[in-house]
């Protein structure tokens, strides 16, 4: 089997981890540590407000007036129907 230049070329491009044509080597990207924990508490923190955060904004909403752009629904009602929904969706 005859390889042309451009074949070797390339395998030893691959073999180098190069970038496709310009032959430099693709970036490595590490995290240090402070990153890695400051990301990790940052999405724990936007988990724990989904969860009861809005739930929270849901019973306002649900609870506020009509006139104030709210459902105006019972206090009893808007939390029957929280329980409900957590009941489904976070079992």
């Amino acid at each position: 089997m005859i390889q042309t230049n451009a074949t070797i070329i390339y395998r030893s491009m691959l073999r180098a981890n190069a970038c496709c044509l310009c032959g430099t080597r693709a970036p490595t990207i590490t995290l240090s540590s402070a990153i890695r924990r400051a990301l990790s508490v940052s999405s724990r923190m936007w988990e724990r407000f989904t969860t009861t955060g809005m739930r929270a904004l849901l019973i306002l909403f649900r609870t506020a007036p009509a006139a104030a752009g709210g459902l105006g629904f019972d206090t009893g009602v808007a939390g029957a129907d929280l329980r409900l929904y957590t009941s489904r969706v976070v079992s």
